[in-house]
């Protein structure tokens, strides 16, 4: 059957067809003319648009919706309503769900790639942690609300509907939510937060696992009944693959009490990660010990001619006497017979080492060699003779004191008893190198012996080295530092989200824009971002809390005593606050009290003095202060042009300037005031 609203315009959109629908609403692929481009328009079922109650929560909780822009979040762009129809206008995303993805897997009696399991936990996760910094639950992650791209990333949909109903969690069809993946808290009616999340983005990576979902039941509400109280099924014994410590990182996730799991989606993430990773390393193959063959040397004797028995003089054939000694011709010459091969004793098992065997080849004469070594040896006993009668003649410096050759930056020459034995830093892979002074044959150095001050000159000329079989470093290599650098390094810059490398990375750049480059350590950013809400004193820290459909900001104390103050109280949405470095009374925030999403500052304490720095008709957002209070930065869209990052005045908005000033979208900046 046709479904009657296809062809119809809703504002000015129309409708083309229908793409999805559930309980509460209808997905349509429609078509904006005037922008000529395709967006999704999700019309909310009649009967729940019928509730004047609800309707002004839609509009409250569509504008808080509109405010996320992250890469992984599913972008609205309008909402209104036409008679009795009320609509919803969001980015158009041309791909299958994940639901779509899992149930073909699943005919296919196969599941997800362990990689993509990773990517697609990792990606949700960042648009998790992005709305509940903003204080938003999105109450309703599941399968269906994953949006594949057909670069294969995965998107979150459906903010803004899954919790606009103010009684407990039902609707016309029962819950706001999905039974299959509720949180006990969810279906219990209690109040949630993003813990509530992580636990159904639990329930999703358990089915992305497993291939199907931990509860079934008859009715919805059995399986709720399952969440509350019935302990999760172990994956492995769905799917004996997973990996041990995955299905910890899972069942973590999947706790019961919301204290157990992990705070963050991020936390979920990377523990997934470093859970697949120590996987990987338990079943990697193990090195085969190859322990040498013994070959014995093959000497190739000398074919045994027709000589002379007595002087060893070549003869020939028919030669009945000896042209040398002329002793009579009675038998042949032969050579003496080779010495046996001398054979290693095979290696003990923990000699064994891990080497291609190659062939052997018969080995050269050393005497030359011996002949070298002992020509070195004896010349440099004279040398040493030399410089010993010369010091002598001198009458050399003081007992204890090292002996410069010469003459100024000359070469240092030390006594093995006046030079520390230096520490030895085992190092990994690092050749064993030693260094013999020519001044001191006996002598010999580590990689990094220890520095030795000569008294006659400042900067001693370092002694040449002989060469020895083993290359001889200069110095020692520095090691990198494993620790992060500290934010310090990075105070006064700005740190901020860009997508020119064509996914979400992090950068940093001067407070004029100069110097644009990727940020090397990421907790950087995510540690200054941790400090933006806390009070110069770090006594206390600001938090976005919805009570009663009012989204303000509250301050609380870091200790945790109460009782926590409201510092704003509107109908309109304040968030994303931060403190101002140096003033205690004085924050900044995002508001849309005026019809757009703008910055504003204000007191803590009465009076409050709120100021509107920003008018734009898009979007202002993020503002983050200067670290001497003066300015503040942020990021914004211009007349639908890309995110970019702008700085003002903080006393009154004045002299705003777009500092990333190109064709990406830049976003989220925080300027580092402190550690």
């Amino acid at each position: 059957m046709e479904d009657s609203m296809v062809g119809r315009f809703l504002g000015q959109y129309e409708l083309m067809e229908l793409i999805g629908k559930g309980g509460m609403a209808r997905i349509y692929k429609s078509i904006q003319p005037v922008l000529e481009r395709y967006v999704a328009v999700k019309l909310l079922h009649p009967s729940v648009a019928a509730d004047e109650d609800f309707l002004a929560r839609f509009q409250r909780e569509a504008k808080a919706a509109a405010s996320l822009r992250h890469p992984h979040i599913v972008q609205i762009f309008d909402f209104g309503h036409q008679e009795e129809l009320y609509y919803m206008v969001m980015e158009l995303i041309d791909g299958p769900t994940l639901r779509d993805e899992l149930q073909r897997l699943k005919a296919l009696n196969e599941t997800l790639p362990f990689s993509e399991v990773q990517r697609i936990v990792g990606e949700v996760s960042e648009a998790l942690d992005y709305a509940h910094d903003r204080g938003i639950v999105h109450r309703d992650v599941k399968p269906a609300n994953i949006l594949l791209t057909p670069e294969g990333q995965a998107v979150l949909s459906d903010f803004g509907l899954a919790f606009m109903i103010e009684s407990p969690r039902q609707t016309i069809t029962g819950f706001v939510g999905t039974p299959e993946y509720m949180s006990p808290e969810q279906g219990q009616g209690l109040a949630v937060d993003g813990r509530t999340d992580v636990y159904s983005l639990g329930v999703v990576l358990y089915e992305m696992l497993t291939g199907r979902v931990p509860f079934t039941a008859e009715t919805p509400m059995g399986i709720v009944m399952k969440h509350i109280s019935e302990p999760l099924p172990p994956p492995r014994s769905v799917n004996p693959d997973i990996p041990e410590g995955v299905e910890q990182v899972l069942l973590k996730a999947a706790s019961k009490d919301p204290r157990d799991r992990y705070s963050r989606a991020g936390e979920l993430s990377r523990a997934l990660v470093e859970a697949f990773e120590a996987a990987a390393v338990a079943e990697a193959p193990t090195a085969i010990v190859v322990v040498p063959e013994e070959i014995h040397e093959v000497v190739e004797e000398p074919e045994a001619g027709l000589r002379c028995a007595k002087c060893g003089a070549e003869l020939s054939p028919n030669m009945r006497f000896c042209g040398v000694c002329g002793a009579p011709v009675s038998e042949r010459w032969q050579p003496p017979a080779p010495p046996p091969p001398v054979v290693a004793p095979p290696p003990t098992p923990s000699e064994a080492f891990v080497i291609p065997v190659e062939e052997r080849r018969p080995e050269r004469s050393k005497l030359p060699l011996m002949v070298a070594v002992l020509g070195a040896g004896l010349l440099a006993v004279i040398v040493l003779t030399i410089i010993v009668v010369v010091a002598a003649t001198r009458g050399g410096p003081p007992a204890g004191e090292p002996t410069v050759a010469g003459g100024v930056g000359g070469t240092v020459v030390s006594r093995a008893s006046d030079t520390p034995s230096p520490k030895v830093v085992p190092t990994e892979a690092q050749p064993t190198a030693t260094a013999a002074a020519i001044s001191t044959p006996t002598a010999s150095a580590t990689a990094s012996p220890t520095p030795i001050k000569a008294t006659s000159t400042p900067t001693p000329t370092p002694a040449r080295s002989t060469p020895t079989a083993t290359p001889t470093p200069t110095t020692r290599p520095t090691p990198k530092p494993t620790s992060p650098p500290a934010i310090t390094s990075y105070k006064n810059r700005i740190v901020f989200k860009s997508n020119r490398e064509g996914g979400e990375a992090l950068y940093v750049m001067n407070p004029d824009g100069s110097d644009q480059r990727r940020l090397d350590d990421e907790s950087v950013y995510y540690n200054a971002l941790a400090l933006e809400t806390l009070s110069p004193d770090s006594k206390w820290r600001l938090e976005v809390r919805e009570i009663e459909g009012n989204v303000d900001i509250w301050r609380v104390d870091v200790a945790g005593t109460p009782p926590d103050y409201r510092i704003t109280s509107n109908a309109a949405i304040d968030q994303e606050p931060v403190w101002a470095p140096i003033d205690q009374n004085r924050i900044a925030f995002v508001s849309d009290r005026m019809g757009n999403t703008d910055v504003w500052t204000q007191n803590v304490h009465e009076p409050y003095e709120e100021r509107q720095l920003t008018d734009n008709p898009d979007y202002d957002k993020h503002p983050s202060w200067s670290p001497d209070g003066t300015q503040i930065v942020y990021w914004a869209v211009d007349q639908g042009g890309p995110r970019q990052i702008w700085v003002m005045n903080a006393a009154d908005g004045s002299n705003k300037r777009n500092i990333s000033n190109n064709v990406y979208n830049d976003w989220d900046p925080i300027w580092i005031k402190r550690p």
